[in-house]
């Protein structure tokens, strides 16, 4: 399979000599996620994903001026009111439903679709930068535009009526911009593109708010690199900026509240995910995914924030001493953890696409739900999977490896080699904080996705290298592009 790749990589590069990647793969992804979205044949009335439910009705109410459907005892599956009083933090969300259904129609499901296949598009065209960015030559920019047309949780997402993907579309835009904010050796544009960073950082985590992870990777890089460009005062700037982005992202909930006229309360305390993600939930097989415990605990103290975090706390200890006292039991509960979030092949994304209630499959989405074609599929993007995190790894190593030999060497572009190397930590720092979150918060495969695909422009790397190594890709035949190159701009 290896061979196959570089072989279809390198017929690759002969077929597309000159073209602008970050824009074909925009196009592509564009096309490729629509034609997911309209060969489900939905009739957009219904969406039976609970937490999409609860939104697409509460936003429904707000537009209709309907605001007595968040008044306590209002029947509903749940009501409003206590949806909200255990998700305050959906009230970010809800507002970007409540924008979508202002303007293209009250409970317009396509729309949110429609909208989330252009900010796919969007993300495709990002993590494309990145790869640049990260210093990607001819060659493996054009295997990082291969991975990225072959990635079918990518192409199959915005059918999930949420925002994940209008959180992963903010979420790499800010990191183009951390980016470029790293890059900068002078005051006013390492201020600029730092406070692009974060204003578009803070839509991110008010829209989907696990994306904060990545902004902590930014404040650390990027505080690295203000002292390496001896721009010290960034420093108390990008600590400020990140408790601003945190603290915008709780105006929702006070909107909301106001528009409705409802106090929520503070909801499930934060520890109640970390005690999900640590039990084991009886009705399912699969350890640390979702329980209703916290939701009993809510009702069972009325709401209350200590006794709900008493509660949860006591849930932690007692898992932990169970680790403790069963080594083996702990090491099978965090294999089987990991394994159901990051080697389910399509990341939920062929589930949650099935939710939505249709007239009946088109020719693709029937392939790609059942039969034969079914297998296939789920075969392919296993091994593909697969390749995604093997040569992950292997970029993280190799960039290490010829960092130290820059260092020892001292190269005349080691300049540019400091900045490829700081896009490459940035990018293990982002997975290795959501590998760690959700080592311990509630489980689920569609989490994970987005760190997944913030994996592809260090894969490719890895394949480059391998590439290299192998002398499929030589150096005189596809010249590295720096990062202030022009080309594939």
């Amino acid at each position: 399979m290896l061979f196959i790749l570089l072989a279809v990589s390198n017929a690759w590069i002969r077929l597309l000599p000159s073209m602008n990647l970050p824009a074909f793969i925009a196009v592509y992804v564009l096309m490729g996620s629509l034609l997911w979205v309209i060969a489900l044949n939905a009739t957009g009335n219904i969406y039976i994903y609970p937490d999409s439910t609860s939104l697409i009705k509460a936003a429904s109410a707000i537009v209709s001026r309907q605001y007595a459907e968040f008044a306590p005892g209002v029947k509903g599956t749940p009501p409003a009111y206590d949806y909200f009083s255990w998700y305050p933090f959906q009230t970010g969300a809800l507002l970007w439903f409540v924008a979508i259904f202002a303007i293209f129609g009250i409970g317009n499901i396509i729309a949110v679709q429609i909208i989330n296949v252009v900010l796919i598009a969007g993300t495709g065209w990002a993590l494309q930068r990145i790869g640049i960015r990260l210093g990607l030559s001819a060659f493996g920019q054009r295997i990082e535009a291969l991975l990225l047309m072959t990635s079918l949780p990518l192409l199959m997402s915005p059918a999930f009526v949420y925002t994940n993907t209008a959180g992963l579309f903010f979420a790499t835009i800010s990191l183009l911009a951390a980016i470029r904010a790293g890059e900068q050796h002078t005051y006013g544009k390492a201020l600029l593109w730092t406070l692009i960073c974060f204003a578009v950082g803070a839509i991110a985590i008010t829209v989907k708010g696990t994306m904060i992870i990545l902004l902590i990777a930014f404040v650390m890089m990027l505080s690295v690199r203000a002292f390496a460009n001896r721009l010290l005062w960034l420093i108390p700037i990008h600590i400020g900026l990140f408790l601003a982005a945190n603290a915008f992202s709780g105006l929702p909930v006070i909107l909301i509240e106001r528009i409705v006229q409802q106090r929520f309360g503070t909801g499930l305390p934060q520890l109640a995910w970390i005690a999900i993600g640590l039990s084991h939930n009886a009705k399912t097989s699969m350890p640390g995914w979702w329980s209703a415990e916290a939701i009993q605990t809510y009702k069972s103290v009325h709401g209350d924030a200590a006794l709900q975090k008493a509660a949860a706390l006591s849930a932690i200890n007692d898992s932990l001493a169970y680790f403790w006292s069963h080594p083996l039991g702990a090491a099978r509960f965090f294999a089987l953890k990991l394994i159901s979030e990051w080697s389910e092949p399509t990341y939920q994304t062929l589930y949650y696409s099935s939710l939505m209630e249709r007239r009946a499959n088109g020719a693709i989405a029937s392939h790609a739900f059942y039969g034969t074609t079914n297998g296939l599929l789920i075969g392919f993007e296993n091994v593909y999977q697969t390749l995604v995190y093997m040569f992950s790894a292997i970029g993280m190593g190799s960039a290490l490896h010829w960092r130290r030999r820059i260092n020892t060497s001292g190269q005349r572009d080691q300049r540019i080699h400091d900045g490829h190397f700081a896009v490459m930590t940035m990018m293990c720092l982002i997975f290795l904080g959501g590998f760690g979150c959700f080592l311990f918060w509630e489980a689920k495969s569609i989490y994970v996705l987005s760190f997944a695909l913030l994996l592809i422009p260090v894969a490719a790397y890895g394949m480059e290298r391998i590439g290299r190594y192998m002398s499929v890709g030589n150096s005189t035949r596809y010249p590295r592009q720096n990062s202030g190159s022009r080309s594939n701009a």
